[in-house]
């Protein structure tokens, strides 16, 4: 008989060897501006000069990607695609293969991307290949804001890696994503969400989409989160707690599990006027490593950095907190990134200057003490900043814990042909056991160690579930079929459990010997057990009618009074199985003036519908029934009184 088995857990967590550092070890090395390369291997950011006249240059956005080691691999503006010799990929150029765009009048311009905004995110499961995420520049009307992908593979190209030929500009959404709303964060479903911001209609808010990347590709239907307050740019927290969206700086709830947003406060001040940022209005935006603290910096009129302390959640709370950095005036404006050392780096409007705006050195601190220093870092000869992006992050799938539950000796086959083993958590992904098969459930026939591998979906967790089967010969119990006693006849039965040395036994009756004797009807139960197997049988012993007792009066008055105005026998009400009746009525000259075949239906004192007169009249019954099914006869005579 299949059993899924109910187990007691043990837990024994293990740590999978990975840190945020490890991952951080992907965002060491970036390349933006015209020609610029900071290198943060060594802790603090070094310019590194190109020793090629190539590489980006424009001011458009850039990402770029290191090996774990923090070695870089490749960049990219989301037009084309550089190798870590700073040269195109061979299939690396134009990024964007439609038609309708690369027809378009603003390619005329040479000195500009076809790309606003790009993102690199690793393709999970593979160790070689990467997705780069981008969108159209903002004057390809009415083609702006296209979200395309294409692959990139690093075991092309002799190692310095190639664009996918399959896989290269490949559409997304057309929908039109606002401003440098494109970024990527982990996931808690082992996975990785692609967050965009597009409009829903012309004058109303616009609508977040997480996109869904895990091991089976992107998902094209992406979770929308609907009347989202749009600004030029989305962040999320290090915790992916919070998203802000800037330019009123509007504080969400970030759900890494849903890829949603919800109960969103604005405390950054006045929004856009007439398509123009307010002197308020914090266009890029940066939290802190800790999570307190969120920077903006805003390009209205003069430009200017300020903190908030998020660390309430108050709305009112937060926006009170806001204080201005430096002097009030930095001079920056641009891109705010946080750094893999955990500083925030700031970038210049101005894309000539030497070195960045400047750093904020401690930024878990509040006011002054975070310390902003401008100038810094600077770069190398020849290499410019530029204003609107210094690098985006790239998410890499969180580092899982694996917690493996041992069944020890908690199964067996006892008398069982087959056990199920079933995983502790059906709700899973990627079963796998150790003969290969999946399933979160498995038929196992004979004793050993089996295991089976999963991993959790929210949140990603890995788990290895290991059972311990013996194959323990325990007998099955079996107290024989129900038994039936006469009623009346005296019960006496004798029941015997199957027991093995070391076995308990515990009966209904409450008593442990192996054998009891039980003189009553009822239900008994008999439970053996030897850890971790237990048998139990169950027996009904009652009481049956194997005889009928029944009766016939010797007179009656069929008067209308309500009182013995019928000649019926009378069976026992408990009789079973009556089959056969007949019931007849005769005058004293032999004639049979009366005949039923129901032993529900008496004789009333009538014959041709008139009344019979008193006498003496002769009766002959018939019926088998009880659990014998025996047949009974009698006849005789009875009396009519009126």
């Amino acid at each position: 008989m299949n059993r899924i088995i109910n187990r007691l857990i043990l837990f024994v967590i293990i740590l999978v060897v990975s840190s945020d550092v490890a991952m951080a070890q992907r965002d060491n090395v970036w390349c933006f501006g015209y020609y610029a390369m900071l290198d943060f291997n060594n802790g603090s950011p070094v310019s590194t000069v190109y020793t090629a006249a190539t590489g980006l240059q424009h001011c458009n956005p850039a990402a770029a990607v290191c090996d774990e080691e923090g070695k870089l691999l490749f960049y990219s503006d989301g037009d084309t695609v550089m190798t870590r010799q700073h040269e195109p990929m061979p299939n690396g150029k134009r990024l964007i293969t439609d038609p309708l765009i690369l027809n378009h009048k603003y390619l005329n311009n040479p000195s500009y991307g076809l790309a606003n905004d790009c993102v690199i995110v690793p393709v999970p499961g593979s160790n070689t290949r990467y997705y780069i995420f981008y969108t159209t520049h903002y004057d390809l009307q009415p083609y702006q804001g296209r979200l395309y992908y294409s692959i990139v593979d690093m075991a092309l190209n002799n190692g310095l890696g190639d664009v996918d030929v399959n896989y290269k500009g490949i559409l997304l959404d057309s929908a039109g994503i606002i401003g440098k709303n494109l970024i990527a964060t982990p996931g808690d479903r082992c996975n990785i969400w692609l967050l965009t911001v597009t409009p829903i209609a012309p004058g109303k808010r616009a609508c977040l989409k997480a996109f869904e990347i895990n091991r089976n590709g992107i998902n094209p239907e992406p979770v929308i989160t609907e009347n989202f307050m749009a600004g030029e740019e989305i962040l999320v927290s290090p915790d992916r707690k919070k998203l802000v969206s800037g330019a009123s700086v509007t504080l969400y709830d970030f759900d890494a599990c849903t890829g949603k947003v919800s109960n969103g406060v604005s405390i950054g001040g006045r929004a856009w006027d007439n398509g123009t940022p307010t002197a308020y209005s914090f266009v890029r935006v940066a939290f802190s490593p800790d999570n307190t603290k969120l920077y903006g910096t805003s390009r209205a009129g003069f430009s200017f950095m300020a903190q908030f302390d998020i660390s309430s959640g108050d709305s009112a709370t937060m926006a009170a907190s806001r204080i201005m950095v430096g002097d009030g005036n930095t001079g920056g404006g641009g891109e705010l990134e946080l750094g893999p050392d955990g500083k925030i780096y700031v970038s210049r409007q101005a894309i000539n200057s030497p070195a960045l705006c400047g750093v904020i050195e401690s930024p878990n601190l509040a006011g002054a003490a975070c310390n902003f220093v401008r100038d810094f870092p600077f770069f190398g000869p020849g290499t410019r900043s530029n204003d609107w992006t210094l690098h985006k992050s790239i998410p890499v799938l969180l580092p899982q814990d694996t917690i493996v539950h041992t069944f020890k000796d908690s199964l067996a086959l006892c008398s069982a042909s087959e056990v199920v083993l079933q995983a502790s958590d059906t709700n899973g992904m990627d079963y796998v056991w150790n003969d290969g098969t999946t399933g979160h459930a498995r038929t196992v026939t004979e004793p050993g160690i089996y295991w089976v591998q999963y991993t959790n979906v929210c949140p990603c967790i890995s788990f290895t579930d290991t059972f311990i089967i013996s194959g323990l010969p325990f007998p099955k119990q079996n107290l024989g079929t129900d038994t039936l006693f006469c009623k009346g006849a005296p019960v006496n039965m004798v029941l015997a459990a199957i027991s093995i040395p070391g076995a308990s036994v515990l009966w209904s009756t409450g008593s442990t010997d192996s054998i009891i004797r039980v003189t009553d009807t009822g239900q008994y139960w008999v439970t053996v057990t030897y850890p971790p197997c237990s048998e139990s049988d169950s027996v009904t012993i009652g009481a049956q009618h194997c005889t009928c007792w029944f009766g016939v009066p010797n007179a009656f008055t069929p008067n209308q009074d309500g009182w013995n105005d019928y000649f019926l026998p009378v069976i026992e009400n408990d009789c079973p199985n009556i089959q056969n009746y007949t019931l007849s009525i005769f005058n004293r000259f032999g004639q049979r003036i009366y005949s039923a075949n129901r032993p529900d239906v008496g004789w009333n004192g009538t014959f041709g519908g008139k009344p019979c007169e008193a006498g003496t009249y002769f009766y002959e019954f018939r019926f088998s029934g009880g659990t014998l099914n025996e047949q009974y006869y009698q006849k005789g005579d009875f009396t009519l009184l009126r």
